[in-house]
């Protein structure tokens, strides 16, 4: 898959839609080092070992920060 063979934690920012769903995106930078990034997650997307790449609008798990 496109994560490779174990569970990814990707920091990623909480939204709501229009339509008052809750939605998630991915912050696009995602190493280790970068404390900023982690600063401006308020969420990790988990991505199971082995998934695809998520299209945009897929459903997925979030842990909140």
């Amino acid at each position: 898959g496109a994560n490779g063979g174990r569970e990814h934690y990707a920091r990623a920012v909480l939204g709501r839609g229009a339509d008052g769903a809750l939605s998630v995106r991915v912050l696009e930078r995602q190493d280790s080092s970068l404390l900023s990034v982690l600063a401006e997650a308020d969420a990790l997307a988990v991505l199971p070992a082995g998934a695809p790449e998520m299209p945009a609008g897929a459903a997925v798990e979030i842990l909140r920060l």
